[in-house]
């Protein structure tokens, strides 16, 4: 009778436990996924331009993130209960934003965890922290032809040309890479070319505003001008 009592005991602190990591990974889903949009609205809907110094010359990558983009970072898909299918990625950003998540329809990917671990740092993406990749990359299964990756080894995010039909030299998110060291089993992320600069073209007006610059550019632009591609506000 007591050894019966006993296993009882332990089944059921087993599946307290159990069930206690579920509900907590269920909330650190959540919770990441809602740290990850604020992180991502910061970019949303912006021509961001990264100016960056390849070959002794600089050049520039146009970054113009939407909000349909989002759900390329998270790698998962997000079943609509009334319809039984995939929401389609405008309509999850606008799930995700409203707080209207059910967890029972979230489906995970292979590197859904890790890709939510580091997807509350996009907004990294607004500082000369970051290096430009503009050549031919591999990962995994994933070929890519320009990014946008930390300069410490945190993540890089894939990109791909807005209209691939039309190329405009805009690009949009494809994936987001975990290249933390003890997380990253694929191969080595090049290192990139560094960014000197970073500013934001208003669509509307097309004025240039200056998210951030290194002393580098700093000193170049005391002797020369630099071209960016809007109409720079001057002050009387």
């Amino acid at each position: 009778m007591s050894f019966f009592f006993c296993i009882n005991l332990y089944t059921l602190r087993v599946n307290t436990l159990l069930d206690g990591a579920y509900a907590m990974d269920d909330k650190r889903t959540l919770l990441l996924l809602q740290r990850g949009l604020e992180a991502y609205e910061k970019l949303k809907n912006k021509e961001l331009h990264y100016v960056y110094l390849k070959n002794g010359k600089y050049r520039e990558l146009v970054f113009t993130p939407k909000k349909e983009h989002f759900l390329h970072l998270c790698g998962l898909n997000y079943i609509n209960p009334k319809t039984n299918k995939p929401s389609s990625a405008k309509d999850f950003y606008g799930i995700v934003k409203k707080g209207k998540m059910n967890l029972r329809n979230i489906n995970k990917g292979q590197h859904s965890d890790q890709k939510l671990q580091i997807i509350d740092q996009l907004d990294a993406l607004l500082s000369c922290n970051v290096r430009v990749l503009d050549t031919k990359t591999t990962s995994l299964n994933l070929t890519f032809y320009r990014g946008l990756r930390t300069g410490k080894a945190i993540f890089c995010l894939a990109l791909t040309e807005a209209d691939e039909y039309k190329p405009t030299g805009e690009y949009v998110p494809l994936s987001l890479l975990d290249i933390r060291r003890n997380h990253f089993s694929g191969p080595a992320i090049p290192k990139g070319e560094p960014v000197h600069c970073v500013y934001l073209v208003h669509e509307k007006s097309r004025e240039v505003e200056i998210i951030s610059k290194n002393e580098d550019f700093v000193t170049y632009e005391s002797r020369k001008n630099y071209l960016y591609e809007g109409m720079v506000a001057t002050t009387d």
